[in-house]
Order: C-alpha cells, then sequence, then structure tokens
C-alpha cells in the first residue's frame, strides 16, 4: 500500500503545482514581470557570442518562430502584439498558425518582421500546422504538431500526412516535468521567467526516436521545434492572463534557416524562402535563451564536394569528415553526433570547429548540449544531412 500511496501522492502534489502555476502564482508573477519589463525594459537580454564567417553552405541567416496563435483562435493578443515582440526579442519572421483560422491572408511585416501565413487543422490522426499555400506562392508545409504530446498526440503511422515533424513543443514540453523541476520553476517564476521556462525544457526523447525511426526508414523527414505560444491562461470564470508572453518564448526557442542568399525580397517571396529552407530541412532549432546560437554551422565534406543539413553527399575515398562549429557560449559543450538507427557516433567536447570521421553512409543530425555538473541541457538540434552510396557510375 505504501509503494501504491506514493505515485497517488506526487501525481497529487504535481496537481497542486500546476494549479499554482495557473491560479494565485501565475497572476502575481505576470502582474510584477509585465510591470517590470514596462518600467525597466527587457531584464533579460540574451547571451550573446560572436560568430565566425559563414560556410559556403550557409550563406545567410534568418531567427524565427514557429507555431503561435492570436486572438483569431485561442490566442491573447494579436498580430501587432506578435509582430512586436518578436521584435524586442530579435526575430525576423514569425509562423502564425490558429485553429482553423487565417487572420492573415497574405505573407506581411509588420514592425519589421516578416509573418508567414500558417493555420494549425485539426485531423484524424492529430493536429497538423500548415504553411504556405496558395497565398504564399509556396507549397503547402505540413508539419505534425506535438506528436508526443499530453493532448492530440500524433497517432498515425510513418509520414502520411505530414512532410515535417515538430520534435520539441513548448506546451507539450512543459506539462511533464516532476515536482522537483516544478518547484525549481515556481521559485524563479516572478522573477526570471525565461530561466524559469528553461527549468522545464528537457531533451524531447520520444519525439527524436520517433524522428530517427522515420530517417532510417529513408523518410526525409525535417525536424522543427515549435514554440505553441498562446500568451494566454484561461483562469475560469476570472478570465484569463497574457501569459507566458509572446516575448519571452519567442526567446526562449527558436527556428533559424538558411536561405539561399540575402538579396532583399517582398514579403510573399521572403515567407516562400522560409517554408521552402524548412521544407529542406536547411534549418536548425536552438533554446537561444541558454545562448545566442547564431553562426552555428555543420558540414560535411569529401573529394565529392560539401553538403550540409538538408543536403546530400556521396560517400568516398578517403571518407567525407564532419564538421561543427558553435558559437563559444561562455559555458562547458558537448557535441554529439548521431546516426540514424545507430545512435550517437561521436561524443566531444566544443565548441571549437570539429572535423570528425564518419563511419559510413547514413543519415547524420547533431545535438549541442550545455553541460551543468553531471547535467546536460538541450542547446541546439540540427537537421541531418545525408551521406549516400555512390550509384553505379560513381
Amino acid at each position: 500500500m505504501a509503494a501504491a500511496r506514493g505515485p497517488r501522492q506526487f501525481g497529487r502534489m504535481k496537481r497542486l503545482f500546476r494549479r499554482l502555476l495557473r491560479g494565485v502564482g501565475l497572476a502575481a508573477a505576470s502582474a510584477l514581470v509585465l510591470s517590470l519589463a514596462t518600467a525597466a525594459g527587457d531584464p533579460h537580454p540574451l547571451a550573446t557570442a560572436p560568430a565566425g564567417p559563414p560556410d559556403a553552405t550557409a550563406p545567410t541567416e534568418r531567427v524565427g518562430a514557429l507555431h503561435v496563435h492570436t486572438r483569431a483562435s485561442d490566442g491573447g493578443g494579436t498580430l501587432d502584439d506578435v509582430a512586436e515582440a518578436a521584435l524586442d526579442a530579435g526575430l525576423d519572421f514569425v509562423a502564425v498558425t490558429d485553429h482553423h483560422a487565417r487572420p492573415l491572408t497574405t505573407p506581411a511585416r509588420r514592425a519589421g518582421v516578416l509573418l508567414v501565413v500558417g493555420e494549425e487543422l485539426r485531423v484524424p490522426d492529430g493536429h497538423v500546422v500548415v504553411l504556405g499555400g496558395a497565398a504564399t506562392g509556396a507549397p503547402e508545409l505540413r508539419i505534425a504538431a506535438h506528436p508526443e504530446g499530453p493532448t492530440r498526440p500524433w497517432r498515425g503511422a510513418g509520414r502520411a500526412g505530414f512532410d515535417a515533424l515538430e520534435v520539441w513543443n513548448w506546451d507539450s514540453d512543459w506539462r511533464d516535468d516532476g515536482l522537483r523541476d516544478w518547484a525549481g520553476a515556481l521559485a524563479l517564476l516572478m522573477w526570471k521567467p525565461e530561466a524559469a521556462m528553461l527549468r522545464l525544457i528537457d531533451r524531447p526523447a520520444a519525439s527524436l526516436e520517433r524522428w530517427d525511426a522515420l530517417l532510417t526508414e529513408g523518410e526525409p523527414v525535417p525536424g522543427l521545434c515549435a514554440v505553441d505560444a498562446h500568451q494566454r491562461v484561461t483562469l475560469g470564470a476570472a478570465g484569463a492572463l497574457p501569459f507566458p508572453r509572446y516575448r519571452d518564448l519567442f526567446r526562449l526557442a527558436r527556428m533559424h534557416v538558411w536561405l539561399d542568399d540575402d538579396a532583399p525580397r517582398a514579403p510573399v517571396d521572403e515567407a516562400a524562402a522560409v517554408v521552402e529552407a524548412l521544407r529542406r530541412g536547411r534549418a536548425f532549432c536552438a533554446f537561444d535563451a541558454r545562448a545566442d546560437s547564431r553562426g552555428t554551422r555543420v558540414w560535411a565534406a569529401g573529394p565529392g564536394g560539401t553538403a550540409g543539413p538538408g543536403q546530400t553527399l556521396v560517400w568516398s575515398d578517403p571518407p567525407p569528415t564532419l564538421s561543427v562549429r558553435v558559437p563559444d557560449p561562455g559555458k562547458p559543450v558537448e557535441i554529439v553526433v548521431v546516426r540514424a538507427g545507430e545512435g550517437p557516433v561521436h561524443r566531444v567536447p566544443g565548441p571549437e570547429a570539429l572535423a570528425l570521421p564518419l563511419p559510413g553512409p547514413g543519415v547524420y543530425r547533431v545535438e549541442v548540449s550545455l553541460l551543468r555538473g553531471r547535467r546536460a541541457v538541450p542547446w541546439i538540434l540540427t537537421n541531418p544531412l545525408r551521406i549516400v552510396e555512390a550509384g553505379p557510375e560513381g
């Protein structure tokens, strides 16, 4: 009986903390954080680090947020609120994806930020976030949303019904943490909301396992991270609070895309380029509230040329090498090279540029963590690059 009572007590305590988070604690924290932000500007600037010159596989980098809701569905802000928060957070673009609604009919720039047209749809297997389409001039990109989440997880097998996968989703991540994480987050919430949310971010092991299984089967599925931002917590009859704020979530986790060039574009063309980069996997995601990851580079090079994430290189003799370069966050770094279907093949310190021999053809992606004592906390997740056998003529 005692053994059975423990899990039940833990569950009750966990639910109590959630109620506190949604109730009095959140109200006080939100009011205080908002008042501090209004009075003193940005109290938690991002740590930044200089990046080295880009390599040939990544000429232009853009930073943005995916999966954002407004008042057109269940969000708490307007399009202008989203754009202003994105500007404060240093974003170049935001994908607005309300539930079965498109408050934006064509891509536009507001406050200097590109707003990409999107929508979140409920389908038999779960939810999909749709970007692009006729309004943008780009083919639709269908993203399986919160595939391992407690609400509406993705139930389909294989890759049917989607083109890309949310390998991390904020609205799913915070729901599966234990008592210790929640206690630490609540202690920080009033003073450092970003640090509080970081306490609840874990390596998304289940989603990464699903992703690697698809990659092993030969499916070229990009992996994306989504803030699933609402800026709204409903308190029943008491109304709702504007929390977590768009800006805090936009600084928490971000998508970095590599475009083919830096030529000025109209909003429609820029949105099409961003969606196409996401579709091709020319992107990585990072928890930039830990440290700014701009300038991260991953590429494989061999006699047959060079390839980065979302690209393909032919296996050669001598074998290709994989290079990884990340900005110096001022903390110990661990770089893990993962081969889909096999797991880690290299585990090395960073952030210095590396040249690692690849063991053979396969699909390779990179995870970068920051080391805090014995604990590794996730920082960067890249999309994979492919090393393939030469054809009959190779």
